[in-house]
């Protein structure tokens, strides 16, 4: 169980990563609208 919630934390540093990648330099995905957008995407799932 210990392994999979390390797993867990370690996909969602490289899915942050590849986001601020993606939006560039002018927006950062991080904090309050990092977990916004994944509570909405867990919530409409």
């Amino acid at each position: 169980m210990i392994l999979l919630w390390d797993a867990l934390g370690l996909g969602m540093r490289y899915l942050t990563v590849s986001a601020n990648i993606q939006t560039g330099e002018d927006e950062k995905l991080e904090g309050p609208m990092l977990y916004g957008t994944l509570g909405f995407a867990i919530f409409v799932r």
